[in-house]
């Protein structure tokens, strides 16, 4: 805005500019108008004077009238032209300070500038140092991967190498112990005969277990003469009626 003011300002002082100029032109006609009515009356004096001589009459000395109109003109001539002497000065002094205001005006457009051209490039530097950094950043991201990449495949590569030099291991077998006097018992869900060697669910019909060979003896079912549940070897009362069992 103080730009813009002082612009006007510079555009109002030569506008003066201009009307001093004019008004001057006006002073110099009126100036002009003088000179010419001095000459009319010079005119005047010499006509007067030469009259008297064509006529042989004696010139008389005393014309003190037209002189005094001679004087008068010459003083305002004076006057106007010590009133264009002002208006120059006058004219002078504005275009000055106007000179002035447009330097101040100039110093302070390139001063803003400046500071505007120096907020802009610390602007730019540090997004370019933000962009420098996430950069370096995913950079550094990358290596890691690469690092934690590359230490997995050494692992799984040490593994494997442990896996190729691993002697295989032997295949125990161990021996099937026949235990035919015990006797074998139904699985929880009365489906099938548990083996009491070696604990292998078989089929109910089956006569020996097909895990380990030994010989399957018939289960001999508990049931409860109340309620008609299945009751578990030894059981004493009927877990579903409370009965007590012989």
């Amino acid at each position: 805005m103080a730009f813009i003011e002082k612009l006007n300002e510079v555009a109002k002082n030569i506008g003066d500019k201009t009307n001093d100029a004019i008004e001057k032109n006006k002073l110099n006609g009126k100036i002009a108008d003088e000179e010419k009515t001095i000459k009319a009356l010079k005119y005047e004096v010499g006509e007067f004077y030469y009259s008297k001589h064509l006529e042989g009459l004696e010139i008389e000395p005393d014309i003190s009238e037209t002189i005094e109109k001679i004087d008068k003109s010459n003083q305002t001539i004076a006057e106007l032209k010590e009133q264009i002497e002002t208006i120059e000065r006058e004219a002078e002094e504005k275009i000055r300070q106007a000179e002035e205001a447009k330097a101040r005006a100039e110093e302070e457009a390139r001063l803003k500038a400046e500071e505007e051209a120096k907020a802009k490039a610390q602007v730019e530097e540090e997004a370019k140092a933000k962009v420098q950094a996430a950069e370096e950043a995913k950079a550094q991201a990358e290596d890691n991967a690469q690092a934690i990449v590359k230490n997995a495949e050494a692992q799984v590569a040490e593994a494997e190498k442990q896996n190729t030099m691993a002697p295989p291991q032997p295949i125990i077998m161990e021996p099937v112990v026949m235990n035919s006097g015990v006797e074998n018992v139904a699985s929880n869900d009365g489906s099938g005969i548990v083996c009491q060697s070696c604990g292998n669910k078989n089929e109910s019909a089956a006569k020996f277990c097909g895990e380990c060979g030994s010989k399957l003896e018939p289960v001999q079912e508990h049931i409860c003469k109340s309620c008609g549940s299945h009751l578990p070897k030894g059981a004493k009362f009927c877990g579903d009626c409370g009965t007590k069992v012989d």
